[in-house]
C-alpha cells in the first residue's frame, strides 16, 4: 500500500534536501545525518527502533539525540554496514556513499564537483520517488 504524503510534507522534504546538500558541501556529517534522518521520518522510511532502544522524538532541537549513536557491538565496520543499519534505500545509499568518501582521495577518476553532481542526481531521484508516492 502506497503512502500518500501531503503537499506540506513534500515541501518540507524538498527544503531538507537542499539543507542536506549544503551540509555535505560544508562537510558537516552530523548535520547531514540529522537532516537525512528527518527526511526518512517524514517520508515514512525511518527504521523502527529495536526493543529497549531509546529514541528522542524531538526533531531539529539542536541537541545530541539517540539517533546519532552507533551500535556499541562493533557491527558497523564500513559504510555498507552503516547504510544497512540505518535502512537506507538505494538513493540514500548512493548519496551517503559519496559523502562517506569526501576528502579521502578515493580514486583519480573523480573529483569534488563530480561527487556533488552525483549527490544532486540521487537527491533528485529520491525527491521524485517521494513525489510519486501519491501527493
Amino acid at each position: 500500500m502506497k503512502k500518500t504524503l501531503s503537499e506540506e510534507i513534500v515541501r518540507k522534504i524538498d527544503e531538507l534536501a537542499r539543507k542536506a546538500l549544503n551540509a555535505m558541501i560544508a562537510n558537516d556529517f552530523e548535520a547531514f545525518e540529522s537532516i537525512m534522518e528527518e527526511i526518512s521520518v517524514l517520508s515514512g522510511e525511518s527504521p523502527e527502533p529495536e526493543d529497549g532502544e531509546k529514541c528522542d522524538s524531538a526533531i531539529n532541537n539542536g541537541g545530541k539525540t539517540d539517533y546519532y549513536q552507533l551500535p556499541r557491538d562493533g557491527s558497523i565496520r564500513d559504510f555498507d554496514d552503516f547504510a544497512e543499519w540505518r535502512g537506507f534505500n538505494g538513493n540514500q545509499f548512493n548519496i551517503g556513499k559519496v559523502f562517506w568518501t569526501f576528502n579521502t582521495g578515493r580514486h583519480s577518476g573523480t573529483d569534488y564537483v563530480r561527487d556533488l553532481n552525483k549527490i544532486i542526481h540521487y537527491s533528485n531521484r529520491e525527491k521524485n520517488r517521494v513525489l510519486k508516492l501519491g501527493v
